[in-house]
This record gives C-alpha cells, sequence and structure tokens, in this order.
C-alpha cells in the first residue's frame, strides 16, 4: 500500500500498489451523517524535458481508458516509482522508456514535503524533474506510446490555459517548468 492506513480510515477499495480508495464516517455540522472518501495513488516522478537542440517539450501522445471510452491524451513522461528507486532515477527511467530520450542536466521543481498539488481529496508523493538536455538516443520501449512529440513551451501554455489537458499533476508540471525557466533560463522557453 502506498501509506500505511490509520483509524478513522478503513481501506474499501485496494488495487495495490498503484491506488486504494480509504473513508470513514463522520457527523456533519448539522448533525447528519456523512462519509469522506480519499484515493491513495502510488508515489510517482514526471520529466519535463526539453530537447538539447529546439528547447521543445518532449511529450507523449497515448490511449487512456475512461467509462465513457478510450480518449486520446498528451502528456510528459512519467510513472509510479519502483521499490528502491529514488524519485531521479524514476523520472530519468521514465523519460528513457517512455521517449526514447536521454538527459543529463536535471533540476528538482518539487519533492514531497507534505504538501503536493492534489492533497486533499488525493493523497499521494510526487515529484517534478525538469531535464535541459534532451537527446534522443532510441525508439520509446513497450506500447504505452502512441507516438512521441515535441511542442514549444507557448504550444503547452495556451492549451493548459483552453483547459484541453486531463491531467492536473500535468499540467501543474508544465506552470512549474515555465516558471522556473522564466525566472532562471528565459532564452530556453520556445
Amino acid at each position: 500500500m502506498p501509506r500505511e492506513i490509520s483509524a478513522p480510515w478503513k481501506v474499501c477499495y485496494a488495487n495495490e500498489p498503484f491506488l486504494v480508495v480509504v473513508q470513514h464516517p463522520f457527523v456533519r455540522d448539522d448533525g447528519k451523517a456523512g462519509l469522506q472518501s480519499r484515493a491513495i495513488v502510488v508515489d510517482g516522478s514526471l520529466a519535463i524535458a526539453l530537447d538539447r537542440e529546439t528547447h521543445q517539450v518532449v511529450m507523449i501522445e497515448r490511449e487512456r481508458d475512461r467509462p465513457e471510452g478510450k480518449i486520446y491524451v498528451m502528456e510528459p513522461p512519467g510513472g509510479a516509482i519502483d521499490e528502491g528507486d529514488t524519485p531521479l532515477v524514476c523520472a530519468r527511467k521514465e523519460l528513457r522508456e517512455e521517449t526514447g530520450f536521454m538527459a543529463t542536466d536535471w533540476i528538482q521543481l518539487y519533492s514531497d514535503d507534505g504538501v503536493t498539488p492534489i492533497d486533499g481529496l488525493i493523497w499521494t508523493r510526487q515529484h517534478l524533474f525538469l531535464a535541459l538536455d534532451a537527446i534522443q538516443v532510441g525508439d520509446p520501449v513497450g506500447d504505452e506510446t502512441k507516438r512521441v512529440v515535441l511542442k514549444t513551451f507557448s504550444e503547452l501554455i495556451e492549451l493548459v490555459r483552453r483547459n484541453k489537458f486531463h491531467d492536473p499533476l500535468m499540467t501543474n508540471a508544465l506552470w512549474f517548468a515555465y516558471d522556473w525557466l522564466g525566472r532562471n533560463k528565459p532564452d530556453l522557453i520556445t
């Protein structure tokens, strides 16, 4: 399980190690019974990687399942942290596996310090890294990735503004990277 669960929370669904749903009964201010539920998502890392030559962001396109059917999404590489791996090792591994790119110049933009972008309804420890010098060294591994695409930050931020992404962690990651680059290396923003 991603985190220890203690009373009053009770596990009501477990698809370990990826997802656990917990809940506990409580009494509302008006005296009526209520039930609080939270999802616990496996700890993970995201990699916002800039192509060394063009400074474009390396993204992947893939299908995701939803109750209404499959949707086609664009997102940065990332995934669950394997036991024994550090968050940075995970980010490097996911970049290589999902895109065929590698990088050596990494900056940690945020890590779990008790607060993550989706705390509240979802409990998770997420980490975000920015790679400044990605180069393609091969093809993606496996069948998760449908297509690797390079997008300018301008294109991606416009898509965020138009609410075209499905994952709040991903949009938050793009803003963090864009902000860090604007303050520290504005010449890399495309």
